[in-house]
């Protein structure tokens, strides 16, 4: 279902609207510009790019926005700053995770969808520069 709202996969039935208008499943052009303006989605694997560092990742997702939030703002703001120079790999899957989430929230999206989200964190937690 996730897929579905996300633009990711398409409906066998039904229609899907987004601001009123119905997407146009056989528009792939129209699909990833849906995807890329207005979804931000949180996978459950997180699909972090490997080869670059935890900010590197969010910064990534703030070059295909056209309103992005601060990627270094969102990493120390997940609680990372201090580790926003780490790859992937160097990260407890609870660190990796909030990447993911930064990711998707740099965006700017208007709609959030996360693949089984949990809390990873309850105090906002302040980074310094």
């Amino acid at each position: 279902m996730l897929n579905i709202l996300g633009g990711i996969e398409t409906a066998t039935e039904g229609e899907l609207y987004y601001e009123g208008e119905p997407l146009k499943w056989d528009d792939k052009k129209t699909l990833t510009e849906y995807r890329r303006r207005h979804i931000g989605f949180v996978f459950q694997f997180y699909n972090l790019m490997p080869g670059l560092t935890a900010l590197e990742n969010v910064e990534l997702a703030a070059q295909l926005s056209a309103d992005p939030l601060d990627p270094e703002e969102l990493i120390c703001q997940v609680g990372l700053g201090d580790r926003k120079n780490h790859f992937p790999s160097k990260l407890s899957g609870g660190q990796q995770q909030r990447v993911a989430i930064a990711r998707a929230l740099c965006k700017n999206p208007d709609i959030l969808l996360c693949d089984e989200p949990r809390v990873l964190w309850t105090a906002r937690q302040v980074c310094r520069f």
